[in-house]
């Protein structure tokens, strides 16, 4: 067997030892964490939508892409390259690695809060008040929330994502009944709702951190800290791009539809948090995957084929059964959780649901892009995607939520297609 980097020997038998039943334990917990912290946000999205007007969700929504573009970035440049040179290059002291990047990451998310704070001043002298509330919340939950995605990565780095899910029981146990209290006394708002969700992720974050503290190797305590910063530039040369690219996929829609009225932005969320649950287990799964690829990479090559195809093949299959699901019952699906408010778009949930087969590929082939640390082809796909869904979602626009919906799922199937033809091509004669 091809040797492997020092530093890298004593995570290897965390997801080799044991053979598949300790690939199932590790994929379990990722799961199990994700699908804590995605439940959570997914309910309490659902209430949201119950309980706001479709104006006042609307002004949610767009806050809240603006924060999942911030972790997006932030995943580009801090938890992505941690997973991946955490296994790595830095497993030997790791807990110095990871202290070090929390301390830097800190210091540049409490200077955006400020930006989003001066930002929802703007809106508010302009007279966007809703929006501005609900920017106004977001600029104090940025700094604990990426904080959280930190330590959460963290734990992936050493394979033991058990401390993440551990961290989601008590995320879920606090945030739920806080926004069900919120509402029940009159307050609940955009701006609450995202107070709410820094708070609860401090908690969690800092015992998270505390618990990873007391058992990651720190080595000799030493490193080039401006090799680690050179590290995770050069990895995020591209990653950034991409990761901006890929939000404004993911995204953009939104402010497409927002001269539309605010009213059409929900409706537009109302039909993305249905399809949430999914993504967020296809993050779930990244989130192991990525360290994983990357190790496997450093192995023989039929290995790692075997392990990309197979991982490849069951997340695909899973896609296609979740895409017919919804076909049948997508429609009954969206007026159980919002009731009528959205019954005029409950027929578009079948149709949007076909992007799940195509887009679960993407994910595939950029977890696999990213640990052979390939950022500029994650940034060439990225950008076409961006750029295609970006001119046809415009377009689509003309005819409302179901014109965008029309375009994302035609874009997802031609130019994912086309990307993965020529990269299984590509990777079968490696």
């Amino acid at each position: 067997m091809t040797s492997l980097p020092e530093t890298v020997e004593d995570n290897v038998p965390r997801i080799r030892g044991g053979g598949a039943g300790r690939w199932l334990t590790i994929g379990g917990f990722s799961i199990l964490d994700q699908g804590l912290y995605a439940g959570t946000s997914f309910v309490t999205t659902v209430l949201l939508a119950r309980w706001l007007t479709p104006s006042a969700f609307g002004a949610f929504a767009i806050a809240f892409a603006v924060l999942t573009l911030l972790i997006t970035l932030h995943s580009a440049m801090v938890t992505e390259p941690l997973a991946v040179f955490g296994a790595a290059k830095y497993a030997g002291r790791l807990r110095s690695y990871v202290a070090f990047v929390a301390v830097v990451q800190s210091a540049v998310a409490l200077g955006v809060a400020v930006v989003i704070a001066l930002v929802g001043l703007g809106l508010h002298l302009a007279g966007d008040t809703e929006v501005a509330n609900a920017f106004f919340g977001l600029a104090v939950a940025v700094p604990p929330v990426l904080l959280l995605w930190l330590a959460r990565r963290a734990c992936y780095a050493r394979f033991s994502p058990q401390w993440a899910a551990l961290g989601g029981v008590v995320y879920m146990a606090l945030a739920l009944p806080a926004i069900a209290l919120l509402h029940t006394m009159g307050w609940l708002s955009p701006a609450a709702a995202f107070v709410t969700a820094g708070a609860v992720s401090l908690v969690v974050a800092l015992g998270l951190l505390w618990r990873l503290g007391s058992v990651l190797p720190s080595g000799d305590g030493t490193f080039e800290r401006g090799a680690v910063v050179g590290d995770h530039a050069n990895y995020a040369r591209w990653g950034v791009a991409a990761a901006l690219t890929a939000w404004t996929s993911a995204y953009m829609q939104y402010f497409v539809l927002g001269p539309l009225g605010f009213d059409q932005v929900g409706a537009m969320r109302a039909l993305d948090t249905v399809l949430v649950p999914y993504y967020q287990y296809l993050v779930a799964m990244t989130g192991f995957l990525l360290p994983a690829f990357a190790v496997r990479l450093e192995g023989p090559r039929r290995e790692a084929r075997r392990f990309v195809g197979t991982t490849a093949g069951v997340l695909i299959a899973q896609s296609a059964v979740v895409s017919v699901a919804l076909v049948f019952v997508g429609e009954s699906l969206m007026s159980l959780l919002y009731g009528s408010k959205y019954a005029s778009y409950e027929y578009l949930l079948p149709w949007y649901g076909l992007i799940l087969v195509p887009e679960t590929v993407a994910i595939v082939m950029l977890c696999l892009w990213r640990a052979q640390i390939r950022t500029r082809l994650v940034f060439t796909f990225s950008a076409v995607f961006g750029v295609t869904l970006l001119v046809a979602a415009i377009v689509g626009a003309h005819w409302g939520v179901a014109g965008v919906v029309a375009a994302r799922v035609a874009v997802s199937y031609g130019v994912i297609g086309c990307f993965f033809v020529v990269s299984a091509r590509r990777w079968s004669t490696r």
